[in-house]
């Protein structure tokens, strides 16, 4: 135990302050983009683990993990019409910044019929699922309201 482990833990708690306060402000849908990114970065980490190492298997595997980390990130922000930079310091400063408005919306609740008169009425129905219907594991009774819409003439 030399004089210079002192270094090695004050990187340590550098890299762990660092890591949580790059996390914390992510929330929401930004969440998974930012849980690619950071499998991208340890891709490049192992590739340069790799490279360090003389190691072509760790080299040629980092690579391809930080590639497709890259890619999947990059699609994921054009996919929300988000750049990368605001997805990452997006939530720093708050909800009421300079260029914000804050907007006030009622929510109304409505009943089973109400929602089923609303769709006999309607010309188009048309439903994005998203991760919320899979978490929810409601795939099968949305095919069954396409069903039930079909008939209409609706596709």
């Amino acid at each position: 135990m030399g004089g210079e482990n002192w270094t090695i833990y004050a990187l340590a708690g550098l890299a762990l302050v660092y890591g949580v306060t790059f996390v914390m402000p992510i929330g929401g849908a930004d969440m998974p983009v930012v849980i690619s990114l950071l499998n991208s970065f340890t891709g490049v980490a192992a590739a340069m683990g790799g490279f360090l190492y003389n190691n072509q298997a760790m080299l040629t595997g980092g690579i391809l993990v930080g590639s497709s980390g890259t890619i999947l990130t990059i699609l994921m922000c054009k996919a929300m019409n988000r750049s990368l930079l605001n997805v990452i310091i997006g939530a720093f400063g708050g909800t009421t910044g300079a260029g914000r408005r804050r907007v006030i919306k009622t929510v109304k609740e409505i009943s089973l019929s109400d929602a089923s008169v609303l769709l006999s009425y309607s010309q188009k129905v048309l439903v994005v699922p998203g991760y919320g219907l899979a978490v929810a594991q409601a795939q099968h009774l949305c095919h069954e309201l396409e069903t039930c819409l079909a008939p209409r003439g609706w596709n």
